[in-house]
């Protein structure tokens, strides 16, 4: 997310051409994100909002073509500079070994929010 290389075809090593990314409605960076385009524009729109984003204490359970991640999410926001910490967990499914689909689970979109001064 933090790269200065924009090249799109940098994400077909991980993700899938059509994969599809859903987050949640409250956040700034909501909707459905399809395509290496928008993951491309979602991971933009994140930048935007975070100057630093975090995953720590990361376990994964389920099998290959369907995982489940938990982990610690640690943020800190441009708009505000406070950082969050919170729980987080994340239902992936690959297709041949890339990702299709991602739905995450934010423990407080709430606090997100208050944090980007929304």
């Amino acid at each position: 997310m933090q790269s200065k290389d924009r090249d799109v075809n940098l994400l077909a090593h991980a993700f899938h051409p059509h994969v599809l990314v859903r987050e949640p409605t409250s956040l700034p960076y909501m909707g459905n994100w399809t395509g290496l385009d928008g993951i491309a524009k979602l991971m933009g729109q994140m930048n935007q909002c975070f100057s630093n984003i975090q995953v720590k204490n990361l376990q994964c359970s389920g099998r290959p073509d369907r995982l489940f991640v938990s982990c610690e999410l640690f943020l800190t926001t441009r708009t505000t500079g406070i950082s969050i910490q919170q729980p987080f967990v994340e239902v992936l499914r690959f297709e041949n070994g890339l990702l299709i689909e991602g739905t995450p689970h934010y423990f407080d979109t709430n606090e997100i929010c208050r944090a980007l001064g929304l």
